[in-house]
């Protein structure tokens, strides 16, 4: 931009004490990497502000240093939008706040030292992406070139020692992103393959200031310091995608990370067997996950859902999060931090404004209907963060694997201790699949249940209520001497019933309730769900759905239609094939009738009335009799 002198530069004047103010903190908000202070430096006392028209007939601001430095830029009129110089880059003790671009050693043409555009072919690292950051469209950046000349084309690593040269903005479409897939598409074509696929590319970042062009020299033309080259705060593909995993250095700390090492960590330490006595005075110490330890772990459930879908769009990003991204969240979470592990918990708190990001990342595309919902239209599967994407074990995968593995567990203990093969009847009864209602502590009640040493996010029976409200009675001597069926309340139980609002006061008169109405308001305060296959089995928030068995007539014949049975895990392809068996019938599996496509849900259709024997299958399967509704031909009646 700079490459020819400016048409006209106009005087400068030094600004105003509060319109420095201003200036420091717009700065400051625009570049959040820009600390309080650095921003103070990069904006110092006695700036000037001058009147410049580029020789593009472009009209802005200068704003220098008294020494006559440029360091900040605006283009047009009124614009709000300050863009920094390659002097304000290059002030001692600012750290830099540009996400950089690292460059050949030299660069290839065309050089991007002589103002011009920069094409994908010289950025440095296209072979290691985990090494260049993530950088939106129209974002500036910064040039940087390793000291030593490269041999290769990914010669260097974290802390290699370089220059920032020039300042440039991000015009590639879906940002650099955009730019490395359609480089790796380039690169595929027989036709990239003879040419270097440079102009099959297009331009990824239009330079604005360089080393040697007329705005350096507006300045003191100051040597270039030589810094470390850092590990990106978002790398272009996270470190867990590629294949091998680079350390994460950051600013606060030089111990190596990754998402991982500190899952790993954290099981680790969640292993520990826990004590037999419980401190009802002080929490226990846990363990909690970053945001930016959660951004990563759902951007990985993100990605490796997208990988699967590529022809499913459209799909609405409610049922994408709910039924794709959560069920694809890596294993290596700790169970007890897994529902940490959420959009309401992440950076970007709201799943619109998280696929909007995504959006603007060239990872897919999606449009916002009426009432705000977005509907994701288009998956672009060649995107490095999908397609170089390293496929990990997911929670929905691991769940599968411990119910399977309890299921034969239990199947050769009834085998060892029988030496009578059970009847279809005796099996369902001996294998039936526990089913139980479970409690989460929530909003008003967390902090009691911290104090009684409970994880806010483990689940309680009943009789564990029970258990720790008791114990907490005693270790308090909450008990009225003369009437010890009424328990006195004090402040804490009494806000965790939701008797006292949180920030209230204690009434002065006494509150006394019996214990059972104490676990009952307690229960009615936190989160309820229902727990499939025992202690260690699978979470349904609300109540169970049962599985229904409706006989309908279709083309005057009497068809059994049977849906629901996802909900206690049991295969509708499976159960087809044996009541295809059972039945001597004809089979069929379709969509469920009435229900969202991306749920993926199916009933089963099997020929004549079969309603008794798909009883006794799902019965055989572990399917309580309570849950089993038998409609008939569509009045609903108790099962069996």
């Amino acid at each position: 931009m700079f490459k020819k002198p400016p048409a006209n530069v106009g005087p400068s004047t030094a600004l105003r004490s509060s319109d420095r103010r201003k200036l420091v903190n717009a700065v400051h908000e625009q570049y959040p990497d820009l600390s309080a202070e650095a921003a103070k430096k990069v904006v110092p006392d006695g700036i000037k502000s001058g009147k410049v028209l580029t020789s593009g007939e472009v009209q802005g601001m200068i704003y220098s240093s008294t020494e006559g430095e440029p360091l900040w830029l605006t283009f047009g009129r009124n614009s709000n939008e300050y863009v920094p110089t390659l002097y304000a880059t290059i002030i001692p003790d600012v750290v830099a706040f540009l996400p950089l671009i690292p460059l050949h050693s030299p660069p290839p043409p065309p050089f991007v030292n002589t103002g011009a555009p920069l094409f994908i072919p010289a950025v440095h690292f296209l072979s290691n992406p985990w090494l260049l950051p993530l950088v939106e469209e129209n974002r500036y950046v910064a040039y940087f070139i390793p000291d030593e000349p490269s041999q290769h084309a990914n010669d260097g690593d974290v802390g290699m020692k370089g220059r920032i040269i020039g300042i440039g903005r991000m015009v590639a479409k879906g940002g650099l992103a955009g730019a490395y897939a359609r480089w790796q598409s380039a690169r595929r074509t027989e036709q990239s393959k003879i040419s270097g696929g440079v102009q099959d590319v297009g331009r990824v970042c239009e330079t604005i200031n360089m080393v040697g062009d007329t705005l350096w020299e507006m300045g003191s033309e100051s040597e270039l310091p030589s810094i470390a080259y850092p590990y990106p705060s978002v790398p272009l593909v996270p470190a867990s995608n590629s294949s091998s995993n680079p350390p994460r250095e950051t600013a606060s700390s030089t111990q190596t990370t990754n998402t991982d090492d500190c899952a790993s960590n954290a099981g680790a330490a969640n292993n520990d067997k826990p004590s037999d006595s419980v401190n009802y005075g002080e929490p226990e110490p846990k363990n909690e996950l970053s945001v930016s330890q959660i951004d990563d772990y759902l951007n990985s459930a993100l990605h490796q859902a997208l990988g699967h879908l590529t022809n499913a769009t459209p799909i609405p990003a409610s049922s994408l999060y709910s039924g794709h991204i959560l069920p694809s969240r890596p294993a290596a979470i700790p169970a007890q931090q897994r529902e940490d592990v959420v959009v309401g918990k992440s950076s970007w708190r709201k799943l619109a404004k998280w696929m909007k990001v995504a959006e603007k990342e060239g990872i897919l595309k999606a449009k916002e209907g009426r009432g705000g919902e977005i509907t994701v239209t288009t998956i672009h599967s060649d995107h490095p963060a999908i397609a170089l994407h390293r496929q990990h074990k997911t929670i929905a995968k691991e769940e599968e694997q411990m119910k399977r593995a309890t299921v034969t567990t239990d199947n050769a203990d009834h085998s060892s201790n029988s030496r009578v093969p059970p009847s279809a009847k005796d099996k369902g009864k001996n294998s039936e699949l526990s089913i139980e209602e479970v409690w989460k502590p929530n909003g008003v009640n967390v902090g009691f249940w911290e104090v009684c040493g409970v994880d806010k996010n483990r689940y309680l029976t009943h009789r564990d209520i029970q258990d720790h409200i008791d114990k907490y009675i005693q270790t308090n001597s909450l008990a009225k001497p003369q009437n010890r069926a009424l328990i006195r309340l004090d402040e804490a139980l009494a806000k965790s019933v939701g008797l006292v609002k949180p920030k209230s006061d204690m009434p002065s008169e006494e509150i006394a309730l019996r214990k059972e109405k104490i676990v009952e308001k307690m229960k009615g305060e936190m989160v309820e769900a229902v727990r499939l296959g025992g202690e260690h089995g699978s979470i349904r928030k609300g109540n169970l759905v049962p599985v229904t068995i409706t006989v309908k007539v279709r083309a005057g014949k009497k068809v059994t239609v049977i849906s629901g049975v996802e909900t206690f895990d049991v295969d509708p392809e499976q159960m087809a094939e044996e009541l295809k068996r059972i039945c001597a019938g004809s089979t069929t599996v379709g969509p469920l009738a009435g229900s969202k496509q991306s749920l993926g849900l199916k009933e089963i259709s099997v020929q004549g009335p079969q309603a008794q024997a798909v009883t006794d299958l799902l019965v055989s399967k572990g399917v309580p009799r309570r849950y089993i509704k038998d409609l008939g031909s569509g009045k609903a009646k108790g099962g069996k």
